[in-house]
């Protein structure tokens, strides 16, 4: 897998770029075993999207199609993970990334992806997707899912903010059907309108995360951060220049 997503994404050497200032996300809901990874990315592209950051500029990506022979640029596979990364057409100077991502964790192998050639995506396949396709622009990754500490060192770098809904050894809470999203997703939405940059939203959703771990007697999951020299204090809005 990690050579056939290298070979695909070489394609955005020879896209042009934008012609004007934007942030591009890609959207991924990884498993379609329960609602949840579905409903935060639906939810949080609308969060995005209030704060500046386009529908038109969102790839989403979802694993709920019954026929795997029938290919959608909408399928959360290798194939539509590499048609979302190389359609970004980034600019480093002047424009930026925001990967999201929510599904089961591999412990010490990434998320899960159902419908990836090997079930999974892990760190270093992120970080050779990223730098082909976003390269030093700014970039936000969220990382929802059990054990999705371990992204943190592999995607280091100064221009990078990376949030995880726990340590590389923990894992995270809310992946069962009497849940609408996990509790890492449902804290990141609960308080993305109340930050005012990403600093601030990390720690409101470590608060957030304590008060329900706490209040159902789970142990803590521990979510992690990054903030690249690059990147300190940049506020929740897509609409101002990165």
């Amino acid at each position: 897998m990690k050579s056939a997503i290298a070979a695909l994404l070489t394609v955005c050497a020879f896209v042009p770029a934008t012609s004007q200032a934007a942030w591009h996300a890609i959207m991924l809901s990884g498993d379609d075993s329960i609602d949840n990874f579905d409903n935060s990315r639906v939810v949080l592209g609308g969060l995005l999207a209030n704060k500046g950051l386009s529908l038109h500029n969102q790839h989403h990506l979802n694993s709920q199609f019954p026929d795997p022979l029938n290919q959608r640029d909408d399928q959360a596979s290798l194939l539509g993970l590499s048609r979302s990364f190389s359609q970004l057409n980034i600019n480093p100077k002047q424009d930026a990334c925001l990967f999201y991502v929510s599904s089961h964790g591999k412990h010490g192998n990434g998320v899960y992806m159902k419908r990836a050639i090997d079930g999974e995506l892990t760190p270093s396949q992120l970080n050779t997707a990223l730098n082909w396709s976003c390269g030093s622009a700014p970039t936000v990754v969220l990382v929802s899912a059990c054990y999705s500490g371990q992204f943190v060192q592999p995607l280091h770098a100064d221009n990078r903010i990376i949030l995880t809904a726990a340590a590389a050894d923990r894992p995270s809470f809310g992946c069962s059907e009497d849940q609408e999203y996990t509790f890492w997703d449902g804290c990141i939405i609960s308080q993305f309108e109340h930050s005012s940059t990403w600093e601030d939203l990390y720690q409101n959703v470590n608060q957030c995360i304590s008060n329900k771990e706490s209040a159902m007697g789970y142990p803590a999951s521990k979510p992690q951060a990054y903030f690249g020299k690059n990147m300190r204090n940049l506020k929740l809005d897509f609409g101002a220049q990165p």
